[in-house]
């Protein structure tokens, strides 16, 4: 999220950036190991390694993580349906599941098309830090009674760091804009 606040440039962003093979298999096997055995984590380990890859844009970082999400989703249902069998599925829930998606999906990808890559940025770090501060939270504060005012914090310095990256974006879209009518 640092990064998206104050050292992100459009320039940054290249056409095309890949992951090596040297990255990309730790990557998948820390992320994978993570969402086998917690029931989460792919998303939550594989977008902010992405985003902090230099040159690498918010958007092609949210297709390919819900791309490869997916890919992982139907390994991980054969996977149940083996193990489980079909009489334990919950059809109600799976059918639930799916209409969210199908909802979902496209809803999704005209926000990404939409939104600047920056605001993008601090927006799915944030939202990451605040997801994944109940982990942090539980496992070293014993206190339950302080754990509101954390998030609640939390909440309030991503509002900031989101009010902070509008007015950025419309400070920079007025000089262009004045600069274009100048010219």
């Amino acid at each position: 999220m640092i990064k998206f606040l104050f050292k992100f440039t459009p320039t940054q962003v290249k056409k095309e950036i890949s992951l090596t093979k040297k990255q990309s298999i730790p990557l998948g096997l820390i992320a994978g190991f993570a969402d086998a055995t917690g029931g989460g984590g792919w998303g939550p380990i594989a977008t902010p390694v992405l985003l902090s890859k230099k040159g690498m844009s918010p958007r092609k970082v949210v297709g390919t993580v819900d791309t490869s999400e997916f890919a992982i989703a139907v390994s991980a249902t054969l996977g149940f349906l083996i193990s489980l069998g079909w009489q334990d599925v919950n059809w109600l829930w799976v059918g639930a599941l799916m209409i969210g998606g199908i909802i979902a999906a496209p809803i999704a990808a005209w926000i990404v098309q939409k939104i600047h890559g920056q605001l993008m940025g601090v927006l799915v770090g944030g939202f990451i830090i605040l997801i994944n501060s109940r982990t942090l939270v539980t496992s070293w504060i014993d206190n339950t009674a302080v754990y509101p005012y954390i998030y609640i914090g939390i909440f309030v310095i991503w509002i900031i760091a989101i009010s902070h990256t509008v007015s950025k974006i419309r400070s920079i879209s007025s000089k262009v804009k004045n600069q274009l009518s100048l010219d």
